[in-house]
């Protein structure tokens, strides 16, 4: 076990960071230390908010949390103040989610306060947006109250199983049935959530008994649509959609110089930057080596005050190696501008003695929750330490410690694992704990294999 857990006076600011990134440290220490009253108030916070960075890719923390709150042998303090926001009115969707999930494990452990709640909450949801319908009907997203209502049903199919999902479905009928059809209701959460959980031909049976058809989501990439130059430059020319992005950068790929060329020029000229970033986007999978492209023009590019256009500009620099961009990038970083931006520039030009430099850059990131630049450099640095022998090592231990994002942490550890870093008994030990169970399997699966020199395969 760390040297570290063993003191006695480690601050609940501290701890704090521990479990706002879902470390296993945050048990370690509970497990270590005499008094662990001072933490009790962090802990409720972690219960009340969520810590989550990425909330489409990283586990509910709900567990993690309860974990940590068995410890202090006082859940009903706890619970009292979880139902207390979880009946007050939010707007917010990833937080009622982590609330939800909160109750769901207090209700998993036995607490029958916690399961009227969610129950109530349930019912009340589903008053609303059966009472609402016709209003729900005419919107092409889902109301805050639909995304509620199928988060909570979810949680309680969870706890009481198919039962559950059989009421569900006779209570909701006429809203399912009144929304069939619909973009939202063919890729429900809630239907998609439920196949996993009992089967798809079994929640399909009890659907068609109901008189409810529903059409399994299809994860298949749609029909390719081929584009003309003339149909490419009139899309620029609007605000595109998710899918009308990708589609302009694959006309990139297989367009010819000449048509790159004409729609570079477009970019260059273009005065309106939301259009000139849609030009820009065209680029993002071309090569310097084409001949179109220009560093000094996507330079440029990147130091104008839009975010899209900024973005797209360093995310083509960051695929291109190059004097030009090296030069840039270390530029910047003396600057101490763009910082995360241009650590990934530094990284895909990387030499070796640049590592002082690296390691300097990386630890000024300001992290926090409303910043994504020390994200996508955290990665580049990682990447850059699984590829390329030279880079600074100890970099990883740092990333360990710092990341928000639990999900990422997880590549981070397999790197540890990988580079066998000095720091890999504490960590792994840690990672027994962790808020993510992919890293905490991982962990107890390479403990027993670590010591194998045969064993590479991480």
């Amino acid at each position: 076990m760390s040297e570290f857990l063993y003191k006695k006076n480690i601050t609940p600011k501290y701890f704090k960071e521990k479990i706002k990134r879902g470390l296993g440290s945050a048990i370690l220490i509970l497990r270590s230390v005499y008094n662990i009253e001072q933490y009790k108030e962090i802990v409720l916070w972690a219960t009340l908010n969520n810590t989550c960075y990425c909330n489409t890719t990283e586990d509910y923390r709900g567990n993690y949390i309860f974990e940590i709150i068995s410890y202090f042998n006082d859940n009903y303090y706890f619970e009292t103040e979880l139902i207390k926001k979880y009946n007050a009115k939010t707007n917010n969707i990833n937080d009622f989610n982590h609330l939800t999930n909160m109750l769901y494990c207090f209700a998993k452990s036995g607490s029958s306060m916690a399961k009227d709640t969610l129950y109530k909450k349930y019912h009340d949801l589903s008053e609303l947006v059966l009472n609402s319908k016709q209003q729900i009907h005419l919107k092409e997203t889902p109301t805050i109250e639909q995304k509620m209502l199928e988060e909570v049903c979810i949680w309680l199919t969870s706890l009481d199983g198919f039962d559950a999902l059989k009421k569900i479905i006779v209570d909701l009928k006429q809203y399912f049935l009144y929304n069939h059809g619909k973009e939202h209701f063919k890729a429900c959460w809630f239907f998609e959530n439920a196949f996993r959980k009992f089967s798809e031909k079994r929640v399909l049976k009890i659907l068609q008994k109901n008189g409810i058809f529903y059409e399994p989501y299809d994860y298949k990439s749609p029909p390719e649509k081929r584009y003309s130059l003339q149909e490419i430059i009139a899309l620029c020319n609007t605000q595109l959609s998710w899918q009308e992005r990708f589609d302009i950068r694959k006309f990139g790929r297989t367009a010819t110089n000449k048509e790159l060329l004409e729609l570079m020029q477009r970019m260059i000229i273009e005065k309106n930057l939301d259009i000139k970033a849609n030009y820009l986007g065209v680029f993002e999978d071309v090569s310097f080596s084409s001949n179109v492209l220009c560093v000094r023009d996507i330079i440029e590019c990147s130091k104008i005050n839009h975010k899209k256009l900024k973005s797209i500009a360093y995310d083509i620099l960051s695929e291109n190696a190059c004097e030009d961009v090296y030069n840039y990038a270390v530029g910047l970083i003396n600057s101490n501008v763009d910082l995360g931006y241009a650590i990934e520039l530094l990284c895909k030009n990387y030499k070796k003695s640049d590592a002082e430099l690296l390691s300097k850059s990386v630890k000024k990131l300001k992290i926090s929750y409303a910043s994504f630049e020390w994200h996508s450099a955290f990665m580049a640095v990682n990447s850059l330490i699984e590829e390329n022998k030279n880079a600074p090592l100890e970099l990883l231990e740092y990333l360990y410690e710092q990341t928000l994002c639990s999900d990422c942490r997880w590549f981070i550890v397999r790197n540890i694992v990988k580079r066998k870093l000095q720091c890999i008994e504490r960590i792994l030990k840690e990672c027994e704990y962790d808020c993510e169970y992919d890293t905490r399997d991982f962990a107890i699966k390479i403990q027993k294999k670590i010591l194998s020199p045969h064993d590479s395969k991480f």
